[in-house]
Parts: structure tokens; C-alpha cells; sequence
């Protein structure tokens, strides 16, 4: 039998293709908190960055390109109540974030927007640094929207390769329970109906089961045809036998008589 024809396989299949869709989904709100931890991520860098400068140091423009790539951002906006800082150049940005006003929906769109598209451009975020407590300070960030897909698709794989493994190891757990409990009684049920179709004359009926559910009612119900249908069928060969003694009786003594 070629392999993808055995019920077994195509069980295994079924049950890791299931799972892995189940655990893809169940990944997927945390792929959501991963993406917004990350956008909150460079809003604290960019304060944790500008708390010299806004204490009243300074930057040359070596050290200000420094800190921007080490914060992985573009450019740097901080407004409170009494100062405003900027570092870094003003560039046109294919999408405004304000992330402390983006709601549930918009956030798993923009995840799988940042997932699967390709596009290129830069990505405005803005809002108050979460866990500071700095009162009346607003932060905007500019960063690369391949950077954020690049993070995306990195946390994103590492849960569909860990969804695939408890994928595989629970499609083996159910295969066996499923081999044991199922596909090796109707294997055997197969084999059964294919030795009767042979030879239904010698073949002998299987023992009764011991199982109360469908496949136990179904072997004893084929373990019963076979009975009845072995019954007729030497009950037709003892008629058949009779009637041919009965046959060649009759030519005889037609055979007497005539003589």
C-alpha cells in the first residue's frame, strides 16, 4: 500500500496540521503584545538617551548619529512642559503611531501588516515613556519599519518552530491512542473481510471482542455475517450434493427401466 494511502499517515497529517494552525493562533496575541513591547522598548531608550541632554549637556553630531544607532531609531522628539528636544533629521514617515491611543483591532492589523508586508519607509511612534512617571512628557520616535519586521518575523518564527514541535509530539501522542484504540482493530477488521473474500468457505470467524463501543458492536456484527453466510453456503453445497445424488439415482434406474 503506497504510504500516503494509509489512514495512519493521513491521521498524523490531519492532527499536526491542526495543532500547528491552533498553536499559530494561540501564538498570535502574544506576536501583538511582542510588536507593541518593542515600539514602547524604543520610546524608553529614547528617553533613557536624551536624559543628559535635557539636564543640560551636549552633543557633538558624531555622538548623536552613535546614539541613535544604538537606540536602533531614525530620529528623536521629547516635549514637556517647559523644553523641547530633537535629535536626528525630520523625514517624511509612511505611518503615524500614537501608541498609547491605538486600539486592540488596529494593533493585530499593524502586527500582520508588519509581518507580512515588504514594504520600506520609516515609522513614526509616539506617546509617554511607559513606567517612568514623568509627568507632562511626550516622546516621538522615528524608526525603520524593516526593523520592526525584522523583530516581527524573528519572534514570530521562534513560536511557529516551537508550535510546530508540540505540533509533531502531540500528533505522535494521538496517533498512538488512535493506532491502538482504532486503526489497528479496523486493520484487522480489513484483513478479516479480505481472508473471507477469498476463501469464505474456510475462513474462520474472528473471536468475539471484548469491546463495548461501535468497533466491538461492529466485529461481533461481522464475526455474526460470517456464521450465517458459512451456514448457507455449506447448507447450499449439502443441497447441491443431494441433488446430484438425487440427479444420477434418477439416470440410473431411468437407465434400469429402459432395459
Amino acid at each position: 500500500m503506497p504510504l500516503l494511502s494509509r489512514l495512519s499517515l493521513r491521521v498524523f497529517l490531519l492532527v499536526a496540521a491542526l495543532v500547528t494552525t491552533c498553536g499559530a493562533l494561540v501564538h498570535l496575541p502574544g506576536l501583538v503584545a511582542f510588536r507593541t513591547e518593542y515600539l514602547e522598548h524604543r520610546l524608553i531608550d529614547a528617553y533613557m538617551a536624551t536624559l543628559a541632554l535635557r539636564a543640560g549637556g551636549t552633543l557633538t553630531a558624531a555622538q548623536t548619529v552613535t546614539l541613535l544607532e544604538r537606540a536602533h531609531l531614525v530620529g528623536i522628539e521629547v516635549r514637556s512642559d517647559d523644553a523641547e528636544l530633537r535629535l536626528g533629521t525630520l523625514a517624511p514617515v509612511e505611518r503615524d503611531i500614537r501608541l498609547d491611543r491605538e486600539p486592540l483591532g488596529q494593533r493585530l492589523l499593524r502586527t500582520l501588516q508588519a509581518l507580512f508586508d515588504g514594504g520600506q519607509g520609516l515609522l513614526r511612534v509616539s506617546g509617554a515613556p511607559p513606567g517612568e512617571g514623568v509627568q507632562g512628557l511626550w516622546i516621538a520616535v522615528t524608526l525603520d519599519a524593516a526593523a520592526l519586521r525584522r523583530a516581527v518575523r524573528h519572534h514570530a518564527s521562534e513560536a511557529l518552530w516551537l508550535s510546530l514541535a508540540i505540533s509533531l509530539f502531540t500528533a505522535g501522542l494521538v496517533q498512538l491512542g488512535l493506532i491502538r484504540l482504532l486503526l489497528r482493530p479496523v486493520g484487522r477488521l480489513t484483513a478479516q473481510l479480505a481472508a473471507f473474500q477469498t476463501d469464505p468457505y474456510h475462513t474462520p470467524p474472528p473471536r468475539p471482542p471484548f469491546r463495548a463501543d461501535e468497533i466491538g458492536a461492529l466485529q461481533r456484527s461481522l464475526a455474526t455475517m460470517e456464521v450465517e453466510v458459512q451456514t448457507a453456503l455449506k447448507r447450499e453445497a449439502r443441497l447441491a450434493a443431494i441433488g446430484g445424488a438425487v440427479a444420477r439415482i434418477h439416470h440410473d434406474l431411468k437407465s434400469i427401466l429402459a432395459t
